[in-house]
């Protein structure tokens, strides 16, 4: 077998995740403890001899990471100096690629190793699948042959629902394409004009799949995502859990790592290197928490993502939401997941960090009937803070004791 290249597109800010990608690059957030862009190499590594990452914003973190070669694997990394699009990050990696043929896949979201075999023995193809809201994504527009004929970004009227998942096997001849292409509307040169142009000339078969693709579009998406790579993996247990601790679930427990009495754990979950777990606490449903966290008296977690180094000690309630590193949360603190009105929480997607309190921001619906909140890096939350439903607190706010935050905080 015959290995290619895989090309990822890793350049962006991911400015709808903020807070959590002030100090963190989007295809490096965490999800089932591993970053995003591991769990894309992990997948395509049968068939690939070489990995190339565009890369931009923060890159020094993915560089950091990875370094030179991966399980064996070189890395070569690009730098997008300027965030001009997805096709002009395609146009950076020019020269770079060795591989005549190679994977072309965008850099944030999950892919299972099964839609890389499904496309690796494809002259070239593109992969599919039906989606329910066809109006946020990019729709797969076919000709009678069976081939692409274009992609149509986010169409206001149903021209289908197949949506494009950014996976996709083509030729180096691809970057001839670049020169051809303008901005869109958004001023930006988009990937799917490229293959557009390029399914033209070069028949492009379209592969329909029904799994295997976790999209990250939104920060609850890191759930989803958590909740479903945790579903079918396998427990191990590399601490020590003592005697009167109950485990009843997939859970993986890393080294270093103590689950104390009284400690009850219902459901998936991974839990980091060097962590403290109880005595006496409560995790169910699933979740995913980082190295050197403490989780202790009294404190309940469900359906959560905790970062590394978090203090959470002692009577304190965390539902349906993401907390990044470095947080003190006091006692008494309260996240509420479930809005009295029993409808979808909606969330505020900030555009910038220079916007405050939600001013200006795009209020979206979530679809989650329990969602909590996001909290950036350095939070310390006062003794019985109450946090409603969809909020965000930026990196290094403080809250007061019992303060109520009902409105994002920076």
């Amino acid at each position: 077998m015959e290995k290619i290249s895989l090309v990822i597109l890793a350049a962006g800010k991911g400015t709808r995740f903020l807070p959590l990608t002030i100090t963190t690059p989007k295809p490096m957030l965490r999800v089932a403890g591993k970053p995003a862009l591991q769990h894309q190499i992990d997948a395509a590594t049968p068939y690939i001899n070489e990995v190339v990452i565009v890369v931009g914003y923060l890159q020094e973190k993915i560089k950091e990471f990875f370094g030179e070669s991966y399980n064996g694997i070189p890395i070569k990394y690009v730098n997008q100096e300027e965030a001009l699009g997805s096709g002009d990050a395609l146009r950076c990696a020019q020269g770079v690629v060795t591989s005549e043929k190679f994977f072309l896949i965008y850099g944030d979201d999950i892919y299972h190793p099964a839609l890389f075999e499904k496309v690796f023995e494809k002259e070239f193809a593109a992969i599919g699948m039906k989606v329910k809201r066809w109006q946020s994504y990019g729709i797969f527009q076919i000709k009678e042959s069976g081939h692409l004929d274009k992609i149509v970004e986010k169409p206001s009227e149903f021209v289908g629902d197949l949506a494009n998942i950014g996976v996709f096997k083509v030729r180096q001849s691809i970057f001839n394409y670049f020169d051809r292409i303008t901005k869109s509307e958004r001023g930006e040169l988009e990937l799917t004009d490229i293959i557009s142009l390029y399914a033209n000339d070069a028949p492009m078969e379209i592969v329909q799949v029904e799994a295997g693709w976790l999209p990250l579009g939104y920060p609850w998406h890191l759930l989803d995502a958590t909740e479903e790579i945790l579903r079918t993996s396998n427990s191990e247990n590399k601490g020590t859990v003592e005697s009167g601790a109950t485990l009843n679930g997939n859970i993986s427990i890393g080294e270093g790592t103590v689950v104390k009495a009284g400690s009850y754990i219902e459901g998936n979950f991974f839990i980091g290197k060097n962590c403290v777990i109880g005595p006496n606490c409560y995790l169910k449903g699933y979740g995913a928490i980082g190295d050197s966290t403490e989780i202790g008296v009294g404190v309940e977690i469900c359906r959560s993502i905790i970062g590394s180094t978090v203090d959470i000690k002692h009577l304190a309630f965390i539902g349906d939401s993401i907390l990044g590193n470095n947080i003190n949360i006091a006692a008494g603190t309260v996240i509420a997941n479930l809005k009295l009105s029993n409808t979808s929480v909606k969330m505020s997607i900030n555009q910038s960090t220079n916007v405050k309190f939600m001013i200006n921001d795009q209020l979206v619906d979530s679809g989650r009937r329990k969602l909590g909140a996001i909290i950036g890096d350095g939070v310390k939350t006062g003794i019985n803070t109450s946090i409603y439903p969809g909020r965000k607190l930026w990196n290094d706010v403080w809250t007061l004791p019992s303060e109520v935050v009902d409105m994002d905080k920076k």
